[in-house]
């Protein structure tokens, strides 16, 4: 069966004129086919411009007289709701290797010298990313491992920081501090961890996922809590990636942007999260909202100093072995058992 990639960022496709062009052929040769999609995106709301990608396929079905159920969408997304669509399939690929890789890491005893309460590592920005980049970079700077790769100042690649679609996100919002953080945090990118990072750093937003173990190893012995910026955070969407597992492989504790019950998801996969030592009902939410009230639990962490996070690490460590042992026994097969 004929399959054609389809690759969405946030809301919008990518390879765009590829994808229509092989959409239009396939359903000109009247035979069934797949359309894949290996990202983890709530399909419902994937855009063509003005219309849903979903709107947009029924009506082309419906004009050009093909069966919608001669076309299978297969996704990365656990939790996508199949009743979108005639025929969806989820698989699960990506995260089992993921985890694959991390065992070589799990071996080694982590030792943890707290020196700073957080940390936030991003290649590629995204707008959820600027807005958590900015807030810690203008508020706890000197207590923050800070990375952020892509920047407006290289004259050769050019980078989109969906600044437009954290300005268009913030519409309604009555906190105006967000802006002029978010101006002040942009002047000073790029960030990097050490010096020899900038020859690497082509500003495309791209960081091999298996590289950053190894050069995020040391960092993540020096923090207390990873802030994770996920990839795909709004909608029906459950698709865990590196920057989840991570924290995990080094035996810290994180706070998840990404969708709503992102936490809860990962409880019914055997992890535990640390609603014993901070809120966490930032998991009823998504967007703004989330945000919002993550900040909230920066804030309560951000007051503690480093003799207390240590004494709050010794308690949480029952916890981030746990998680370090999950990973170490989880299969694909358990994983499809709970979701496909």
């Amino acid at each position: 069966m004929k399959q054609i990639l389809l690759k969405p960022l946030e809301n919008h496709i990518t390879n765009l004129d590829y994808f229509l062009k092989e959409l239009i052929l396939c359903l000109k040769e009247n035979k069934k086919f797949e359309i894949f999609i290996n990202e983890g995106v709530d399909l419902s709301l994937i855009k063509i411009k003005d219309i849903t990608f979903l709107d947009f396929l029924k009506d082309l079905c419906r004009d050009l007289n093909f069966p919608k159920e001669h076309i299978n969408i297969v996704t990365y997304n656990l939790i996508q709701d199949k009743k979108v669509w005639p025929t969806v399939s989820v698989t699960n690929r990506f995260l089992p290797m993921i985890i694959e890789h991390s065992k070589k890491y799990l071996l080694d005893s982590v030792e943890k010298n707290i020196e700073k309460t957080f940390g936030f590592f991003v290649g590629g920005s995204r707008w959820h990313r600027l807005w958590l980049g900015s807030y810690l970079y203008k508020n706890y700077h000197d207590q923050t491992i800070l990375t952020y790769w892509q920047h407006h100042f290289n004259k050769t690649q050019p980078c989109n920081l969906h600044i437009d679609d954290l300005l268009m996100k913030l519409h309604s919002s009555e906190d105006k501090t967000v802006y002029d953080n978010l101006f002040e945090f942009c002047n000073d990118l790029p960030l990097h961890l050490e010096a020899q990072h900038e020859d690497k750093n082509k500003n495309t937003g791209y960081i091999n996922w298996d590289d950053a173990f190894d050069e995020l190893k040391q960092s993540y012995s020096s923090i207390f809590v990873d802030i994770v910026g996920e990839t795909w955070h709004e909608g029906q969407c459950f698709f865990p990636t590196e920057k989840t597992i991570r924290p995990m492989v080094f035996e810290t504790p994180f706070i998840v942007y990404a969708s709503k019950n992102y936490l809860k998801n990962l409880k019914l996969m055997g992890f535990k999260t640390f609603h014993e030592f901070w809120d966490e009902s930032y998991d009823n939410y998504e967007g703004v909202k989330r945000l919002e009230k993550i900040s909230t639990v920066i804030q309560t962490i951000g007051q503690y100093n480093r003799d207390q996070l240590k004494s709050i690490y010794k308690k949480i460590s029952v916890i981030t072995s746990h998680n370090k042992n999950i990973l170490n026994s989880l299969s694909k097969k358990q994983i499809d058992r709970l979701y496909i």
